[in-house]
């Protein structure tokens, strides 16, 4: 079962995205730069959140040394992705090279897609406070978000080439807030709650000079 405190954020983005959509008519190249510029934000703040957390910061060297790789490789990835959608999803508001400026690049986007940057991050708030467990998530835990958004970019790629974008932005949309790693988790946590329930039950054994019963085994 989702914790609430999990998917509550995730509706309530979800319902706040929804209404942005219809108000300010966005499209399906809206939601694909939209997308993009929260791959881009969202991947940023989630590791400097993991490489500044008091509670298990590395040695500072270490951390700039990550910080300045991560930096040119995410930034890198997401630059070139920009010169692919600007070919097949111009903006308006981006005149015919001005893509290849990334200070006019982030501009343009985050201003026309900042309401989708917040609700993401209310979405994915629960997540991004999370400590890691162990130091290699620092460079993987970022892009497990960019792999899930550039699919859904693909995704609404394929379906606008054949007119058929605008009949799948809300299922799309409500797919980009299920927070689906909370399903990766509870699994765990409910195996763990059923070994815990059986430790105590075979402790209460012991005390009261029982055989503790084995798991799998009844009694004939």
């Amino acid at each position: 079962m989702i914790p609430t405190k999990t998917l509550f954020p995730a509706l309530l983005s979800l319902l706040i995205t929804l209404g942005v959509i219809m108000l300010e008519q966005w499209r399906a190249t809206d939601l694909i730069w939209g997308l993009w510029i929260c791959s881009l934000s969202i991947g940023y703040l989630d590791i400097l959140l993991i490489l500044f957390r008091r509670s298990q910061a590395p040695p500072l060297p270490k951390r700039l040394s990550t910080l300045v790789f991560f930096t040119f490789h995410f930034g890198f990835f997401h630059f070139v992705h920009a010169q692919f959608l600007a070919q097949f999803f111009p903006l308006p508001e981006l005149a015919v090279g001005a893509s290849e400026d990334p200070r006019h690049l982030l501009s343009v986007t985050l201003g026309l897609y900042w309401p989708l940057i917040l609700t993401s991050l209310i979405s994915q708030y629960p997540q991004l406070r999370q400590p890691i467990s162990q130091p290699k998530q620092a460079m993987t835990r970022p892009y497990q978000n960019v792999i899930r958004m550039h699919l859904l970019i693909l995704l609404f790629a394929a379906l606008e080439q054949f007119d058929l974008a605008h009949w799948a932005l809300y299922p799309i949309i409500a797919v980009y807030f299920v927070p689906w790693h909370a399903f990766r988790s509870s699994a765990p946590r409910a195996a763990t709650g059923q070994q815990s329930i059986s430790n105590r039950g075979n402790a209460a054994l012991r005390q009261n000079g029982a055989k503790p019963q084995a798991r799998g085994r009844t009694n004939k």
